[in-house]
């Protein structure tokens, strides 16, 4: 049964979609970098969680899957969910102690997702976590409800703004309280090139801050990001479909964008926030879209309208090189895998002082990005320069 507020909310939002009304913007000041020397200093036993967003289909890159099951990785082909969970297990490996990983599903990608996780053996996890983020109507041009051949209401996923929400709800953010996690990252399934226990998004958190936010340097003024911006004294994301254009092209005297800073979906924050996140109204923003050839209008809630609820927060500078490829057609797969191909062999180098060969795919495991005495020592004693580097298990060590 349709929830008549929320069909009547999706109305309202449509009908108040108005891009000139963000005039009033004025760009943020240059963030300041991390000024830690170690990331070991930082998160050497910290118990920490890590929240996947992966509610989105794979349409547009030709697949009935979600985009988190899809085979990925350049060599072995592991999905984009497969490289998050064995992160997660380097970094305990690492760091001496395991994150809890929740994952946030939808109706369409829920069976896939724990499926994948289920027939590998949760990657060796020991706290993996999935919950389903709620659907709302899909509506046709003159705001009414679509329905399909069988009579049923066309529906999608309501955004990643559910997050905060969703985690209290399903009672994962109570019990990730009680074991003592002391901070909170919430990224995109679709970011392969992202470290989620990046230490300079913590280490704010860990000295009482409620949120970080991780930002790029935009390419271009075409760029579809979302920008930081500052609306009445508070730091805020304006999606990139809900800016002036003007506002979105303007330049400085430099040539430089006037709103320099893009939104890449990455955020740390404390419990006590999360909770607060998880009460707080969020609007409602309305996109046109294709959906079975036809052209609706979709309603999602998003994860960064979320800052509204922190009273601090920090805006964390990262280079787009380092943590930025997010897949969303057949083009920026490509793109992200050359990418992963590229850092990977960057860190390669960092390692071993060798360099892998160029001409072909590489990969490496997700130890080379959290690497213990163990990993380092059975690396330089394993030198590979071409194909798939990934240390043996402990079970067979």
């Amino acid at each position: 049964m349709t929830d008549t507020s929320k069909l009547i909310e999706q109305r309202t939002a449509i009908e108040s979609l108005r891009v000139a009304s963000h005039r009033h913007l004025t760009p943020v000041a240059a963030p300041v970098g991390p000024s830690y020397s170690h990331p070991s200093l930082i998160l050497q036993g910290r118990k920490l969680g890590c929240v996947v967003m992966a509610g989105g289909q794979a349409t547009r890159l030709g697949s009935t899957s979600p985009k988190g099951v899809i085979p990925f990785s350049a060599v072995a082909n592991k999905p984009l969910l497969q490289i998050i969970a064995e992160k997660v297990k380097a970094y305990s490996r690492c760091y001496g102690i395991e994150p809890c990983l929740a994952i946030m599903t939808s109706e369409a990608s829920d069976a896939a997702t724990r499926t994948l996780f289920e027939n590998h053996q949760f990657f060796g996890l020991r706290s993996v976590e999935f919950f389903v983020q709620p659907s709302l109507p899909l509506l046709d041009m003159t705001g009414e409800l679509i329905t399909g051949s069988d009579g049923t209401v066309l529906t999608g996923p309501d955004g990643n703004g559910s997050v905060f929400a969703g985690l209290m709800r399903s009672g994962i953010g109570e019990q990730w309280e009680q074991d003592g996690v002391e901070g909170v990252c919430l990224i995109m399934v679709d970011n392969p090139l992202l470290d989620p226990f990046c230490p300079a998004i913590f280490s704010p958190i860990f000295e009482g801050c409620d949120l970080t936010a991780a930002a790029i340097e935009r390419a271009s003024a075409e760029e579809q990001v979302g920008l930081f911006a500052i609306d009445n004294k508070r730091l805020c994301v304006v999606e990139y479909s809900e800016v002036d254009p003007v506002l979105r092209a303007a330049r400085d005297d430099q040539g430089h964008l006037v709103f320099r800073w893009a939104n890449i979906s990455f955020f740390g924050c404390s419990i006590p926030f999360l909770k607060e996140a998880a009460a707080a109204p969020l609007p409602l923003h309305v996109a046109k879209k294709k959906v079975q050839g036809i052209e609706v209008w979709k309603s999602e809630y998003f994860v960064f309208d979320a800052m509204s609820a922190a009273r601090t927060i920090t805006l964390i500078p990262l280079e787009r090189e380092a943590c930025f490829a997010p897949i969303k057609d057949t083009l920026t797969l490509e793109k992200a895998r050359s990418a992963m191909v590229a850092r990977d062999r960057r860190r390669f180098f960092e390692l071993t002082g060798v360099e892998a060969e160029a001409s072909v795919p590489f990969e490496l495991s997700a130890s080379a990005f959290y690497p213990s005495d163990r990993f380092l020592t059975w690396l330089r004693g394993n030198i590979l320069r071409r194909g798939f580097l990934e240390e043996p298990s402990e079970s067979s060590s």
